[in-house]
């Protein structure tokens, strides 16, 4: 459960949190309640979602000690080093493997630029693919 909504929720179901004092959560209606309780719910949903799509995420990092990309194939890569003046820290880059060397996007031979981490790229979206 989020903090936003536990606290939400703590004053919806006992507005009186000081004595003597209801705020405008006091005069909330029975149906207003229920809206925000429902809303709350699905704050939670989605921060569970959200972090379950993350878990998936990570575990679709391949370590290129462990494994290689096809060659001549783009992927998605964690670029680590130093190229032509831009220095990359976990920079997530569009990168190619030819076999032996890792190319950037858009850029030469990556020369001093690491590579430690990669992911196959998502298919097309259909309605492109149907183009």
């Amino acid at each position: 459960m989020s903090q936003i909504s536990d606290i939400i929720r703590k004053r919806v179901e006992d507005p009186d949190v000081t004595p003597g004092h209801y705020g405008a959560w006091g005069i909330l209606r029975r149906d207003q309640r229920r809206d925000i309780r429902a809303l709350c719910d699905a704050c939670d949903m989605y921060e569970r979602t959200a972090d379950e799509f993350c878990i998936t995420i990570n575990k679709m990092w391949i370590p290129v000690a462990a494994s290689l990309p096809e060659p001549d194939r783009f992927v998605l890569g964690v670029v680590n080093g130093t190229h032509g003046g831009l220095t990359f820290k976990n920079a997530l880059q569009l990168v190619e493997y030819d076999g032996r060397h890792w190319y950037l996007d858009g850029y030469p031979k990556i020369g001093a630029v690491r590579v430690s981490h990669w992911m196959p790229l998502p298919p097309l979206p259909k309605e492109v693919q149907e183009q």
